[in-house]
């Protein structure tokens, strides 16, 4: 039987950060919502890796935290995460970019050869 793979791509430039200096365990920005994480309801996939690029020159290593359900305890931008006992039973699980990559003007974290399942039982929508 052959598979068929969805790659979700969010891009933005308009996510809302802090001017001032993030601590290590800080949220960065809101809640990214994922659309089209799966094809229906109550079907569901493998997270395979994931890749941040920063056209500011200044990221480094981050945890990508990725629910089923939209968390209600989000901390919010440059706020320490703190994630409720109700939303941790939505998580799907963690990918680690363990470091950056420095391109000169920009930089980019990634993580490959990652396998995490999920099941979206609310909708098509992760979130992260």
């Amino acid at each position: 039987m052959a598979s068929t793979l969805t790659k979700i791509t969010v891009q933005t430039s308009a996510l809302t950060t802090s001017v001032t200096n993030y601590s290590s365990g800080d949220q960065v920005s809101g809640i990214l919502s994922l659309a089209g994480a799966s094809s229906a309801s109550g079907k569901g996939g493998y997270v395979t890796g994931a890749v941040l690029t920063d056209a500011g020159d200044v990221i480094g290593a981050f945890d990508v935290i990725l629910f089923h359900t939209n968390p209600s305890s989000a901390a919010g931008d440059n706020a320490a995460i703190s994630i409720s006992d109700a939303d941790n039973r939505n998580v799907i699980g963690t990918v680690q970019l363990t470091g950056s990559f420095d391109y000169g003007g920009c930089r980019v974290c990634s993580a490959s050869d990652v396998r995490i399942p999920y099941i979206l039982p609310g909708g098509t929508t992760m979130y992260a």
